[in-house]
């Protein structure tokens, strides 16, 4: 999973705990190392790596995956 920086979107870098990731226009924030994110991110990368599972490097946009 990529959660890349954007307009709307945060990559903690040092204003925030390391791992955190914040999306604007609701301001909900995410700790990538709390494992509920983790086991919901997992769960969603699960169909992608049974789909291509010769790929060895494959990146998925993980932003969506936030509720």
């Amino acid at each position: 999973m990529a959660f890349a920086p954007g307009p709307d979107r945060i990559v903690s870098n040092s204003h925030f705990e390391a791992g955190t990731v914040v999306r604007l226009p609701d301001r909900t924030w995410f700790n990538l190392y709390e494992p509920e994110t983790v086991r919901r991110l997992l769960g969603a990368a699960a169909p992608a790596l049974t789909t291509w599972p010769a790929v060895q490097n494959l990146e998925v946009d993980g932003w969506p995956y936030l509720p």
